[in-house]
């Protein structure tokens, strides 16, 4: 666990990507559609650990994080 200090967006590289998914997460979470509100939380989660700016598939595939 990390903390929020709220300066997480303003360094992340992926910040405009992340504020996409959160307004899709946000929608799912409306209408009850738990599974994909989750699986975007769980997205958004990743990509706000990474320092690389993400901008094909294949970099975003290309992640696999720690268990």
């Amino acid at each position: 666990m990390h903390p929020h200090n709220g300066t997480e967006m303003q360094n992340n590289p992926n910040s405009k990507t992340i504020e996409i998914l959160s307004l899709m997460q946000s929608y799912y979470e409306r209408t009850m559609d738990q599974w994909r509100a989750i699986s975007y939380r769980k997205v958004i989660s990743i990509l706000m650990k990474r320092t690389d700016h993400i901008v094909t598939e294949e970099q975003a595939r290309a992640y696999h994080p720690p268990h």
